[in-house]
């Protein structure tokens, strides 16, 4: 649980979803634990969801108000910039990503392609 450990940190969440999803939940639990940043990734596909339709529905929420929201065209994209903003934090930073199963695992070849990249 994000919310149950260290508050001393930055939290950047990078996100994307498929349309045929319940997303409104999932953007309701990102604005709970009140992220710093979140930066939105657009998925592929006949079931693909834009990043700026998740930008926009998540800038709705009450609690999205003081957030950073970023959008991107995909995944890399997505994760690159959080990794970047990141870095660019004095201080402790959490970067956590969720979503749909095609996102995640898009996102976990990007990571492995990138430890694989530094060995």
């Amino acid at each position: 649980n994000i919310n149950s450990s260290r508050k001393d940190y930055k939290k950047i969440i990078v996100c994307g979803m498929l349309k045929d999803k319940d997303h409104m939940a999932v953007l309701r639990q990102i604005a709970s634990v009140s992220p710093d940043a979140v930066y939105f990734g657009a998925t592929r596909g006949k079931r693909g969801l834009s990043a700026v339709a998740l930008a926009q529905e998540f800038a709705r929420l009450p609690e999205a108000k003081t957030c950073e929201i970023r959008r991107f065209c995909g995944v890399r994209q997505a994760f690159s910039e959080a990794m970047i903003r990141a870095g660019s934090i004095d201080g402790s930073v959490l970067v956590a990503a969720l979503g749909s199963f095609t996102f995640i695992g898009s996102l976990r070849k990007e990571i492995l392609s990138r430890k694989n990249d530094d060995q």
